[in-house]
């Protein structure tokens, strides 16, 4: 038996993964992962649309957000269509 103290569930929560959220969908993904990362577990197609150009990756305040960009724990990103520009 293990010395350790702390349990699994305690190391996973600290780990090295985050919870995000695509259009409301809870994605759980590496912390060093990006936002292009984010989108594309959520859905492979909306990230060619973003790529495009047809679509954009915005925060929850509604502000375009790089698909390069950081996330963090609890992070909501929203997928929004150019078109309705």
């Amino acid at each position: 038996m293990s010395n350790d103290t702390k349990g699994h569930d305690t190391a996973a929560k600290s780990g090295d993964k985050i919870r995000v959220y695509v259009d409301g969908k809870p994605i759980l993904i590496a912390r060093a992962f990006s936002v292009r990362h984010a989108v594309l577990a959520h859905n492979e197609d909306a990230l060619a649309e973003v790529i495009s150009g047809d679509a954009y990756v915005a925060d929850a305040r509604g502000v375009e957000v790089d698909l390069d960009g950081a996330l963090f724990d609890g992070m909501r990103l929203y997928l929004k269509s150019t078109e309705a520009e």
